[in-house]
């Protein structure tokens, strides 16, 4: 989800603007942007340390890197990453299973 940063100019004016503004936003979120936000994540921090997110969290749970508060934001973000993963697979096993009707 895209994170939104309130200003004097842009915040909103009440309790009830902030709760529609939210309901809004909510209407429009995809899973698949969570995801990719995660990716992108990810994706950054291996470039930052030149090592792949999976051989990371290995060394991590093994105790190799320490605890800098940037492994454990890391080994949070490949665990979150880990279980959307494994939702996304079990949805598309699902769909394979259960085929959404078509019509002509």
């Amino acid at each position: 989800m895209a994170i939104t940063k309130f200003t004097e100019e842009n915040s909103p004016q009440s309790g009830e603007a902030l709760k529609q503004y939210l309901h809004e936003k909510l209407l429009n979120v995809s899973p698949l942007d969570d995801y990719f936000q995660v990716v992108k994540d990810l994706t950054q921090f291996e470039l930052r340390y030149n090592l792949d997110s999976k051989d990371f969290y290995t060394r991590f749970q093994q105790g190799a890197l320490g605890d800098d508060i940037d492994f454990m934001r890391w080994a949070t973000k490949y665990e979150i990453h880990q279980q959307m993963k494994a939702e996304m697979e079990d949805l598309f096993r699902l769909l394979d299973q259960y085929p959404l009707p078509v019509t002509a």
